[in-house]
């Protein structure tokens, strides 16, 4: 805000009664607070989703998860992690050939429950 509007505005809400003014202050504080309010549990959902990711991509690298287990930690579909993992020059298909059999009877598992 410019210095001649901030001027402005305090002769206005002067010119406004103690109750006026008191309910113009909170008016203000009120969107203040909500938007940053907003702000930061954006930003803390954010964090939290990226470090689910993150941990999910260490934790398929050490051999910890498999491709379908770190995708459900990640939060996102199994084609997503693919990506995931290619962005972070990660293989889908892991290092271990026995992970292929561990997903497959993952997913036999996860069919019987259905």
């Amino acid at each position: 805000m410019t210095y001649n509007k901030l001027d402005t505005l305090k002769s206005r809400v002067k010119q406004l009664s103690p109750e006026e003014q008191y309910a113009f202050m909170l008016w203000i504080f009120q969107q203040t607070n909500t938007e940053l309010l907003k702000k930061n549990l954006f930003q803390q959902k954010e964090t939290i989703a990226n470090t689910r990711r993150l941990l999910a991509i260490r934790l398929y690298e050490i051999g910890e998860l498999t491709t379908g287990q770190a995708a459900r930690l990640a939060g996102v579909p199994r084609s997503e992690f693919f990506f995931l993992l290619g962005s972070h020059n990660l293989s889908p298909f892991g290092i271990d050939p026995n992970e292929l059999e561990q997903d497959l009877a993952n997913a036999e598992q996860a069919s019987y429950h259905q």
